[in-house]
Parts: structure tokens; sequence; C-alpha cells
């Protein structure tokens, strides 16, 4: 099997979750440089060092990713434990790594930053002087991303070949789908944090009760999740797609039952780790999807107009603006020569089914064609302007194919091997802390 089966593990999930930072950076570091930390011992892994100005450098990412540029120090404390977690993860996938005998050479680190900066629709420059102007050195991420894509490689090289999944589980997954078929299917999301030692448990448990707090205030569950999420679907935003009654752990459908879309559940404790879940929707069943069709499909760009809340009429000078918009533009290659376009929440959303759409994007780009403008519209962001740049008519949605359902069951293997060998590793390694002493 290809190593590219393995496709939903971390180094996606980390062009995701830095695309998610993008958007999160908006304000000026509230942190100042710290550079005389450097030599400061944070902690000691495998006699590897993290100092502590690797350690501030990942807790601004963290705090970034919370919309968090003033943390309280009790909220500090916790995103400085949660990014010494991910720099001791790290370190630990590097040294596995490496005792492989897989390293990340500095031309496919550079590839790997260069593909991150065009999902972001930026160029490598601008990605640094992005970073730069909001306090944050471009190395933190660039060893982030080293380590998501050492470790994809040595999941793949030691693992994928040992995972051979069966006819008979193939054709008996295939079968359970069938039977369910007709059973309400709930779309959700998770944010799965490790346990990783009997000792960490109320500390993780804390951290996931505060990303509760926050998301119930109002930060986003993907971006939480591109961050935070210890699991597969990190990848996706936590998005874990439809499942049926029964396609989960009795202790996570015991939770859902008692929830409504929309709502995010408190930490559910699982047998090493806690997870929380986003309830996002909820539909009859498999055999509607399979006998009906998902809609259309949309390749959509869009301009975001922020709105200054704190002047008045701003947002009613920004629909003006957005309105002027709309009469000017003529394709989506206009809407990138606008200075709207230089905002990092503005550009290409890509292709989008219909039904996936948000209700509000939903109803403004009914009975529109291509190179046409939806009706501006306000949301959270500031006010958007969005154009229809390609459109596929309905299909029907066949069953999945055999094919698809290996690579399913596959990806879920590999999720779990990797989690599990991540944990002994920390469980034969020797970590020393010493951040008390700062």
């Amino acid at each position: 099997m290809a190593e590219s089966t393995y496709r939903h593990w971390r180094p996606l999930a980390l062009a995701l979750a830095a695309c998610a930072l993008f958007l999160a950076l908006h304000a000026p570091s509230a942190w100042a440089a710290r550079p005389d930390n450097v030599q400061a011992i944070a902690a000691i892994v495998n006699d590897e060092v993290i100092s502590d100005y690797d350690l501030e450098q990942r807790t601004r990412l963290f705090a970034r990713a919370s919309n968090k540029t003033d943390p309280s120090p009790e909220m500090l404390a916790q995103l400085r434990q949660q990014a010494m977690e991910s720099l001791v993860d790290e370190r630990l996938e590097l040294q596995e790594a490496k005792r492989e005998g897989i390293t990340v050479k500095d031309a496919d680190l550079d590839e790997a930053m260069q593909r991150l900066a065009q999902h972001n629709n930026m160029t490598a420059d601008q990605m640094r002087d992005f970073f730069s102007a909001s306090g944050v050195d471009l190395s933190t991420l660039r060893d982030q991303v080293r380590a998501q894509v050492a470790w994809n490689r040595l999941i793949s090289h030691k693992f994928v070949p040992r995972v051979l999944i069966s006819d008979s589980q193939i054709t008996a997954a295939l079968q359970e789908m069938k039977r369910k078929a007709d059973q309400p299917e709930r779309r959700i999301a998770e944010i799965v944090l490790q346990i990783p030692s009997p000792d960490q448990d109320a500390k993780v448990r804390e951290t996931a009760s505060h990303l509760v707090d926050e998301m119930r205030g109002g930060a986003q569950f993907a971006t939480i999740a591109h961050e935070y999420s210890q699991a597969g679907s990190a990848a996706l935003g936590g998005d874990v797609g439809w499942v049926a009654a029964g396609q989960l752990d009795s202790r996570i459908e015991a939770v859902l039952n008692k929830m409504t879309p929309g709502d995010i559940s408190e930490p559910i404790r699982l047998d090493d780790a806690y997870t929380i879940i986003g309830f996002i929707a909820q539909r009859t069943g498999e055999a509607n999807a399979a006998t009906g069709d998902e809609g259309a499909k949309y390749g959509l760009r869009q301009l975001v107009i922020p709105v200054d809340t704190s002047k008045p009429d701003a947002s009613k000078a920004a629909m003006a603006r957005a309105d002027e918009l709309r009469s000017q533009l003529k394709s989506c290659a206009d809407m990138t020569a606008t200075p709207e376009a230089a905002n990092p929440l503005s550009g290409d959303l890509g292709v989008v089914a219909e039904k996936d759409l948000p209700d509000e994007f939903r109803s403004a780009l009914a009975g529109l064609d291509v190179n046409q403008v939806a009706p501006p519209f306000e949301g959270p962001d500031g006010i958007h302007v969005v154009m229809i740049c390609s459109k596929e008519g309905p299909k029907t949605v066949a069953e999945p194919d055999r094919r698809a359902v290996e690579e399913q069951l596959t990806d879920q293997r590999l999720d779990m091997m990797a989690r599990r060998y991540l944990r002994d590793l920390r469980r034969d390694a020797m970590i020393e802390y010493r951040v008390a002493e700062h």
C-alpha cells in the first residue's frame, strides 16, 4: 500500500492549522520577544534541550489559535503546559525518526513551507513577514513542519506494510453501512487530547475544559482542532463526517444522545484520552444520500471587508464598499486585484458542495451562475463578498466502493497505531521539566 494511504495524519493537519493561525493572527503580539531566553532550559528530552524561547514561541502560536493576544495568567499557564507537551512530542518524533534512518532534507522542508504559503494565498516572503510582524519566529513553524513530515514518513514506513485489511473486513463494513442506512446520521467533529501518563490526567482534563470554554465563548471549533487535537481528524478541522448510531464509542454515543446540533460536549474520558465532540448536523440516513443527490458544487472566491466596531457607521461604510465591489467585479480574476484581496481571510474557498455551505452562503448563492457575485452579507469577521468561479450540477451520490472503505479502515488502524507508538515513546523517555525554575 502506498505511503499516501496514510493521508489524514499530522502533516496535512499542520498545513490547515497554520491556515487557522493566519486567520487568528490579526493583532500585534502582546508579548515582546525575549532572545535572552534562547539558552535557558525549559525541559530536557532524552538529553535534547527544549529552551525557554522554544516554549515561549509555541505558546504564542497556541494563544493566537485561541484568538488570545493578552491571556490571563491562568490561561497562559494552561497554554504553556499544552505547548510544552507538543514540543516534547515533536522531540520524541524526530528522535525516533532519526533512529529509524528517516530525515527531512532542507529542500523537502522548503517545498513544504512553499506549499503552506500557497495554501494560504501568500508568497514565502509574505508568510515570513507576516509572522515576523506578529512576533513569531518563522523557524518555530519550520520546526513544527519538520517534525510532522518526519513522523508521517516514519509511520508510513513502519506501519503501512503491516496493515492488511481483509476482504471479509471490507464486506462486513459495507454490510454494516447498508444495515444502518435508514437510521438517522449525525455529522460530528472531535478534538482528542491524549493522556501521556496517569499523573497527567488532571492537567489534560483542565486543558480540555479550557478549550470547551473558549469554543462556547466564540472560538472556532476547527481552529482549535487544527492546533490542539491529536487525532488524524485534526487535518479536517476535527470533522469526522457523518456517522450512524453504533459507529462510535458507547461513551461518546451516550453524550451525543443528549446533544442537539450546535452543541459542544464537555470533555469525555476515554481509555487514554479526553475527547470533545461538536455536534454539527443531523440527517435522516445514508439511504437518502445514496438515492438522492448532494446538490450543486460551487468553486468560490471571497473578499472580506473588516468592520471596526469601535467606529460609528463602520458596518454601513463596509457594506457600501461591498456593494461597490459587487458592481465592479466581472470575474474571479478581478477579485485578486482589489485591496481587500490582501486580507488573509480573503481568497479562494475551493470547491464546496451546496449541502456543506453555511446557511448564509447557501441563501446568498441561490439562483446565481458563474462569475456572478452574491449579495454581500455580514459575518463574524466582516462583510463577505462571494463570487461563483465554477459550478457543477447535482450528482447522484454513489455507495462507497470497496477501495474507499479499505482506505477508511486503514486510516483508522494507522491512527490508532501511531497514537500508541507515541505513547510508548513517552513512557520510555527520560523527560526532565525545568519550567518551574524560571
